[in-house]
């Protein structure tokens, strides 16, 4: 069993909590490589990197193998599995945990998307829309483009 503290996850807000989950591959792979985890199976599987199709990329995906479960911290939380597809959920213990999953066939990581973060500071009251080329804050339009690993951004209005 892989128990994980409440402390060890992203507080969103209030209960609400992330697990991102390449850093937990991370976290697996070092017990799994410690001096006591070693004798022991692997505890997951990385299934793939991140694959590129059709120029999307989709997310790593990652396995908590058989025997092991996964349990969190007792308590009344809920908590969001993020930034992979993985079948954690499947292999958590239920408790008092209300454990999100957002597993998708096309679950993707854009580069495009991940600057929008940075620019989505939009006003109170004003609806913010995003699509994969721009958005729209009020009166502001911003457009982008996408070439290898640079992100151009416009202010057209």
């Amino acid at each position: 069993m892989v128990s994980i503290p409440q402390a060890d996850l992203t507080l969103i807000l209030g209960t609400q909590y992330e697990l991102d989950l390449p850093q937990f591959h991370l976290n697996l792979k070092a017990i799994e490589a410690s001096e006591e985890g070693i004798v022991f199976d692997d505890i997951h599987t990385q299934l793939t990197a991140e694959v590129v199709l059709g120029g999307i990329t989709f997310a790593k995906i990652l396995q908590v193998n058989t025997p092991y479960t996964v349990t969190f911290e007792d308590l009344q939380y809920k908590v969001d599995l993020v930034n992979a597809n993985s079948n954690v959920k499947d292999r958590s213990n239920d408790n008092q945990v209300s454990v999100g999953s957002q597993n998708s066939a096309g679950l993707v990581r854009l580069p495009l998307l991940d600057a929008l973060g940075i620019l989505l500071g939009g006003q109170k009251d004003t609806d913010v829309v995003v699509t994969p080329t721009g958005r729209t804050a009020g009166p502001i339009v911003q457009t982008f483009a996408v070439a290898g690993a640079t992100v151009t951004i416009k202010r057209t209005s």
